[in-house]
């Protein structure tokens, strides 16, 4: 087996290129096969292939992940392998972690997905150098850059994009490519409206991003990376409590310096610099208006050091974040984190293993260890067994200790005396290669923990985070791709699961026993494209006592996507139908949030 992090060029005379700086696509592929961790990847192929609006239809789309938007401004909870968990998923660009103050969720409409290189997800147990607050997954998204374009050094390439839909929806979005040889730049810009449909759910934002990379020695290279994300919306509250008079300004500006190369003959080093600027502005029902500032800056630093015949390679990094936060409802607040890992990986042949070590420092929770291990067997040249273990500690963030950040103060309130979540996490599983764009994995995985923070609704209707002293959920996991023909191909993955609130002896909340999703693609002969979606999920609870008044019906719904390559003045492109939610009109995946409704968007992507 090869090295996942061996990069080209150690390996005698050949020389190391700038592209292999890089994690590409053909590292990832043998990552994925040949690492311990389990790991899913969707390339820009296939991001361009399947149209999709953002970021989180995206990842919504890979297998075992599910994403779930909390409302305008308020950030996307994503589900890995089925955890109910509103946190506990690390978010990553370029490496570097951009989940925000509140609950550990992500808004992930600051990331344009025309920026987007490629999304690797991380399931449990996360290698320790991913970082810490991964104890449900990870997910790192790489930025496109100049180096890995297939336009010629100095011909530029754009494309427009334009669409609208259901309850007045209505986008637009630009990017444009520069590349260079010894480096490029590019720039994308967004604005979307959109009316909702239920009552002061209408909202307005959009978006600028830009990318900027550079050669500056034969091995070595930098890139700089911007994003400004905008919106004004309403603050519609779940339909047991609305507050049809609420409203948000929300802004989030973000900027990224990355620094990597490679130092003699089986040495690579990444520096990562970054800082973020969050201003929110909450007007609640009762018109009481709060004002909250975040600036949240860092730095990451890794070095590794691999064999020239991949036989082992040792990571070491370290990260060190400062984080202010100035609230009108509790004051001021700051938190400094550090965090020094290790991980070696070693290849014995048909046998790979791995493992990690990591400490956390926190001022405001001290110390926290954490590791990883993991094996992997070659039990023929299609076939690997994997089985991994791991231990982290989460400690509560800003918005479960003073509900400080996106959601509305109608709505939640923090705890300040929680106590610090501890997770033990392994997997146990097997996947066989029958040809190319043909595979099968089975894994079984259980989580264990020790006060768990979840979210308890009180008779004002408002919900705050307590812990759980002990809980458990524990799995199965299928997921098959299989490409019947050059022209069809079916991806299915399906999870099931028990879990238990030991306190209660009932379910974790918003954890289903079933869960599943079949995606079916077809390919014709005049550029057109198909995809069906069909996903379903059974009831969930969303109190810990289980009660049957608060508990959501399952639910299964059919998107559909109708693409058409076109050709409009010599300008290719495409045109585009797209269906959501064809089956079931009133499924919820967050309690009296419910979804829009059967709805429809047409749209028109040009390149030039």
């Amino acid at each position: 087996m090869t090295s996942p992090v061996t990069a080209a060029g150690h390996e005698g005379a050949e020389v190391v290129s700038l592209d292999e700086l890089v994690v590409t696509a053909k590292k990832i592929t043998e990552y994925i096969r040949n690492h311990p961790q389990r790991v899913v990847s969707l390339g820009r192929s296939e991001i361009d292939e399947g149209n999709f609006f953002n970021l989180g239809e995206a990842l919504g789309s890979m297998s075992g992940v599910e994403v779930r938007e909390r409302g305008a401004g308020m950030g996307a909870s994503i589900s890995i392998r089925g955890s109910g968990k509103g946190s506990g998923v690390l978010v990553l660009i370029n490496g570097r972690p951009v989940n925000s103050s509140q609950y550990g969720s992500v808004n992930l409409n600051n990331i344009s997905i025309d920026m987007v290189e490629r999304i690797t997800v991380y399931k449990p147990p996360v290698p320790v150098w991913i970082g810490s607050g991964a104890s449900e997954g990870a997910i790192n998204i790489e930025t496109r850059s100049s180096a890995r374009e297939k336009s010629p050094a100095g011909r530029n390439s754009s494309t427009l994009k334009l669409s609208g839909g259901s309850y007045g929806v209505a986008t637009a979005g630009y990017s444009l490519l520069v590349p260079r040889h010894n480096g490029g730049m590019m720039l994308t810009a967004s604005a979307k409206h959109h009316d909702g449909k239920r009552s002061n759910s209408d909202r307005d934002s959009g978006g600028f991003s830009f990318h900027w990379d550079r050669k500056i020695a034969a091995l070595t290279s930098y890139e700089v990376n911007g994003r400004l994300y905008i919106s004004e919306h309403g603050s519609a509250g779940p339909t047991y409590n609305p507050t049809p008079d609420a409203w948000q300004d929300y802004s989030k500006a973000a900027f990224d310096f990355r620094l990597e190369g490679v130092t003699g003959e089986n040495s690579e080093y990444s520096i990562k610099a970054y800082v973020d600027r969050t201003d929110l502005e909450d007007k609640s029902q009762t018109g009481v208006i709060s004002e909250l500032d975040v600036t949240k800056i860092g730095l990451k630093g890794e070095n590794t050091w691999a064999a020239a015949d991949g036989a082992w390679a040792l990571r070491l990094g370290g990260q060190g974040e400062t984080e202010a936060i100035d609230y009108t409802m509790t004051g001021e607040h700051r938190r400094q984190t550090l965090a020094l890992s290790g991980q070696l990986d070693r290849d014995f042949g048909k046998l790979a293993s791995s493992l990690g070590l990591r400490g956390d420092y926190t001022n405001d929770f001290d110390f926290a260890p954490a590791f990883t291990g993991g094996l992997s067997y070659e039990l023929g040249p299609k076939s690997l067994f994997k089985v991994n273990i791991g231990y982290t500690v989460n400690a509560p963030s800003f918005g479960q200790l003073y509900q400080s950040s996106h959601g509305s103060y109608d709505q939640a309130r923090g705890n300040p005396d929680l106590d610090e979540e501890e997770v033990w996490a392994c997997d146990l599983g097997l996947e066989h290669r029958f040809d190319k764009g043909r595979t099968v994995q089975a894994t079984l995985f259980r989580s264990d923990y020790r006060d768990q923070i979840i979210y308890v609704r009180g008779n004002d209707l408002i919900s705050r985070p307590e812990n759980v002293s002990s809980s458990w959920r524990q799995g199965l996991e299928l997921a098959l791709k299989y490409q019947l023909s050059a022209v069809l191909g079916v991806d299915i993955s399906y999870i099931w699961q028990k879990s238990e609130n030991e306190e209660t002896g009932g379910s974790l909340t918003y954890t289903p026993e079933h869960q599943g999703k079949i995606t079916v693609k077809r390919s014709f002969a005049d550029g057109t494209r198909l995809e069906v979606a069909l996903r379903a999920a059974n009831h969930r609870y969303t109190d810990p006592e289980n009660s049957a008044e608060r508990r959501l019906a399952g639910y299964s719904t059919v998107d559909i996507k109708l693409i058409r390559s076109i050709t409009v003045k010599q300008l290719g492109g495409e045109v585009y139908l797209n269906g959501y939610n064809l089956l079931d009109a009133d499924y919820e995946l967050h309690q009296s949030y419910p979804d829009d409704g059967v709805r429809f968007m047409a749209g028109l992507n040009l390149n030039f």
